[in-house]
């Protein structure tokens, strides 16, 4: 009898030996998929990175002679309330789009119902931004902005918050799908667009032009994903409704 447990346990282990290589093939070759895509992304996000600096560089350097220090402190104070105001909104519909979106991947009526559901919950909180920013433009551009001769640009700020809550669910749904590549095509399209705006009308218009710019700078980033969305081979317009 101990012989013959003997030269099983021999023969269990001769096939552990053989069938090691087999089962360890898959393992590294996963490893391997999951370090191309990380590197993929981590490459595709410093491009990004890369591109925004340059034009964030272009667009001081081009603009600074003509907004002077105070007209490039009252761009800033804009844009930090525009991303104060879009993080406040939008930045959690963001996150649970991004984290629950893969887990609904592979049903797709299931993510139908979530998209519409965060698209619509989006829409709200957008038009909320717009409303609200809108009736007390006069006081805020007088507090923010020193001057009530810059509501208009308060105003286009509030469309500006509307786009950008929209435009981070379509990213964040996008990201949430793998497909970085179309994340920072959007993202380099819609900066290089803004800028494209920006620096004309603060060359042409001045400090006004400046703040009004930034505005439709960030407005663009909603167009822009929408056309980009029609890339996606895993997600549609459609989707949202």
């Amino acid at each position: 009898m101990d012989g013959v447990i003997e030269r099983l346990r021999e023969s269990g282990d001769e096939v552990s030996v053989r069938s090691g290589a087999g089962f360890a093939a898959p393992g590294a070759l996963g490893r391997r998929g999951r370090d191309t895509r990380w590197y993929r992304a981590l490459g595709l996000s410093g491009i990004h990175s890369l591109l925004r600096l340059v034009l964030s560089f272009v667009s001081i350097k081009f603009t600074a002679i003509y907004l002077g220090p105070s007209g490039l402190a009252l761009v800033a104070q804009l844009g930090n309330f525009i991303s104060i105001c879009h993080g406040l909104l939008g930045g959690g519909l963001g996150t649970a789009t991004a984290r629950l979106y893969p887990e609904l991947r592979g049903d797709r009526a299931g993510r139908k119902r979530f998209l519409a559901t965060a698209w619509h919950l989006a829409a709200v909180f957008a038009g909320v931004s717009i409303v609200t920013i809108a009736s007390v433009s006069g006081p805020i551009a007088r507090w923010l902005l020193t001057s009530g001769e810059h509501r208009t640009a308060v105003m286009l700020a509030g469309v500006a918050v509307a786009c950008l809550v929209l435009n981070t669910v379509i990213m964040s749904a996008i990201n949430g799908a793998g497909e970085l590549g179309l994340v920072v095509t959007s993202n380099v399209i819609a900066s290089a667009v803004g800028c494209a705006v920006y620096v004309p009308a603060s060359v042409v218009w001045g400090i006004p032009g400046g703040l009004t710019g930034y505005a439709i700078s960030q407005i663009v980033f909603l167009p822009v994903s929408l056309a980009v969305l029609r890339r996606s081979p895993s997600i549609a317009i459609e989707d949202f409704r």
